[in-house]
């Protein structure tokens, strides 16, 4: 059993220095965004902010 655990860590450690290889290999620009985030115009936090300030505003009237 040590002997299956080893193996399977030797395995998933040239797994990932292989996954790093590649990355770099590719410009490491895989998962990478090419300029900074605007997340002032993302509708999705648009729509999540809006819900959250009217969830809040409920909050508040059924407190009072």
């Amino acid at each position: 059993m040590l002997q299956f655990l080893s193996e399977l860590l030797v395995t998933a450690a040239a797994e990932g220095l292989w996954h790093g290889f590649v990355r770099v290999a590719r410009g490491g620009t895989a998962h990478s965004q090419g300029s900074p985030y605007d997340w002032k115009n993302d509708p999705v936090y648009k729509k999540n902010l809006q819900r959250l300030i009217e969830r809040n505003r409920r909050f508040e009237e059924t407190r009072e």
